[in-house]
């Protein structure tokens, strides 16, 4: 067990492999920061899909308190604020330049956010979900990229189905993906067609991803 760190014990009914112990808590928390971008709806959203699938996860105080003094330090390392920028190699923003609250108050807010939302009622319209899932993560994308930042999530860990390295992230890309070539797409593409516009939200995204990233293109229909 690594120094300093309060032994976190597991409930009874959870499982050694369903826990949510310390090392994932971690994983999943600083990179709900990644996948956010400095959106804290989008956040609370992801942390609800988190809920969705393990119902049993569950925040206690000794965690919190471990998941706050170790993630903070991993933070500092990828959420370019005024405080982070000179220590911050992440090419992709993950908080908003206009930001101006403190990087330790933001991590306290949004870990707040993730044990509320662990501990709420199931959000029942898991489709609903991650269709604003991913309308509020493409937005983020296309801004970032608009202003000169290669990377897209939607594009490269959904649509393009590289793996984030986490399990849970994984699925919910997974769904992203579904839910734009099952939904998005076929909407997109009969307004596409009907009036010859590359203005909708899909289109605009990966045109302009294909331009960043002419090595890992994203083709459909009417943007090739």
């Amino acid at each position: 067990m690594e120094p300093n760190v309060e032994r976190i014990p597991a409930t009874e009914r959870q499982s050694e492999q369903d826990r949510l112990d310390l090392h994932r808590g971690l994983s999943i928390f600083i990179n709900s920061f990644r996948f956010s971008q400095g959106e804290p709806s989008l956040q609370q959203d992801i942390f609800k899909y988190l809920h969705i699938l393990h119902p049993d996860w569950r925040i206690d105080p000794a965690m919190k308190r471990n998941l706050f003094r170790q993630g903070l330090q991993a933070i500092k390392r990828i959420v370019p604020t005024s405080e982070t920028a000179g220590n911050v190699t992440s090419s992709h923003q993950v908080v908003d330049e206009d930001k101006q609250v403190p990087l330790a108050s933001e991590t306290r807010y949004r870990l707040n956010d993730m044990q509320d939302e662990l501990a709420s009622p199931m959000f029942s319209r898991r489709g609903e979900l991650v269709a604003r899932i991913v309308k509020v993560m493409m937005a983020k994308d296309t801004k970032f990229l608009k202003q000169g930042r290669p990377l897209s999530y939607v594009c490269h860990y959904g649509i393009n189905a590289h793996s984030t390295g986490i399990e849970e992230y994984d699925m919910l890309f997974k769904e992203i993906r579904s839910h734009i070539f099952e939904d998005l797409k076929y909407t997109e593409s009969s307004l596409f067609r009907a009036k010859g516009e590359t203005r909708y939200p899909l289109y605009e995204l990966t045109g302009l991803y294909n331009e960043h990233n002419p090595n890992d293109s994203i083709k459909l229909w009417g943007n090739s």
